[in-house]
């Protein structure tokens, strides 16, 4: 099993992110979504095509692995709280005490 952290931006309230998930291309979109006050993240496939959206980003849990049928990555997406106090993400705090992992099931 591998780890891998996502390059998240703080610095950016919208922005896309390609990358290479379990040797297969996807698309993450993430925005800040002020009135929540969450990160909500959207998976497309290589061509664009959506494939889950408004997955929001909080600790403690498997972001995709109720989705495994739906053609995202098979690995889990998980939101790490690096200061161990287990605090929900807020606007700038990915890169700094959050982190977005993703675990390759291989």
């Amino acid at each position: 099993m591998s780890f891998f952290r996502v390059p998240l931006r703080n610095d950016l309230p919208f922005y896309s992110f390609k990358g290479s998930f379990s040797g297969t291309i996807y698309t993450l979109q993430l925005k800040y979504n002020t009135r929540m006050q969450r990160w909500i993240m959207d998976i497309q496939d290589a061509a664009g095509n959506p494939i889950l959206a408004g997955l929001v980003l909080v600790t403690r849990r498997s972001l995709t692995a109720q989705y495994g049928t739906y053609g995202v990555p098979p690995g889990i997406f998980v939101v790490v709280d690096n200061t161990g106090n287990d605090a929900q993400p807020t606007q700038f705090s990915f890169g700094n005490t959050h982190d977005l992992i993703y675990s390759d099931t291989a």
